[in-house]
């Protein structure tokens, strides 16, 4: 159950930062990595690196949604 939820959320996470790179007019690169995406993001508004300062692991996040992504697949 919680690694569904852990996928919702870097999906979510993912996709929020992805429409901002695109609404910036950025290319995308192909990443589920929210610390990458959030590091392009502050490339254009340096406010998103305020988000390291949460008490987030966003590599623990992003790997435990690319675990799920392929047991969901398997399943």
């Amino acid at each position: 159950m919680y690694d569904y939820a852990a996928f919702h959320a870097q999906q979510c996470a993912e996709k929020a930062l992805k429409a901002f790179l695109v609404w910036s007019g950025k290319p995308l690169k192909k990443t589920h990595d929210i610390g990458e995406l959030i590091i392009l993001c502050s490339q254009i508004d340096k406010e998103f690196m305020k988000l390291f300062e949460l008490d987030v692991d966003f590599f623990f996040l992003t790997s435990l949604a690319l675990q799920c992504e392929v047991r969901c697949l398997v399943d």
